[in-house]
């Protein structure tokens, strides 16, 4: 990881997803803007920065979901991104409505605003 944060470019989230896609190796969680806001919003961790949120999810998460959790959180964060009418359908139309509209709440969407439209 030292000697790819060196290039040019190259920080430490570039230089773990490159070790985990590449090397097959878990170094520590690619933590970017989503995985930050996300986990926050989740209310996994509190913190300011990325590098932050990076630490507290390594100190809870076991090793082996390292370098998975990046995919599935920012895959899920493009998810919710989504134009809400599209995401709101996508939720009542789930084998758990429920679970599926409070998820979004926690994520910040006012949903019951989002409905009465």
């Amino acid at each position: 990881e030292a000697e790819l944060k060196q290039l040019k470019g190259v920080g430490e989230k570039s230089a773990l997803l490159y070790l985990q896609t590449i090397g097959g190796k878990a170094e520590g969680i690619a933590v970017d803007s989503h995985l930050h806001s996300i986990a926050n919003s989740l209310g996994w961790v509190k913190t300011k920065r990325a590098e932050q949120t990076r630490r507290k999810l390594e100190e809870r998460l076991p090793r082996s979901f390292w370098s998975t959790i990046n995919p599935l959180v920012v895959g899920f964060g493009q998810e919710i991104a989504t134009e809400k009418s599209k995401i709101l359908a996508k939720c009542l139309n789930s084998s758990n409505p429920s679970l599926a509209l409070q998820m979004l709440s926690d994520c910040g969407m006012n949903v019951t605003r989002e409905l009465e439209k």
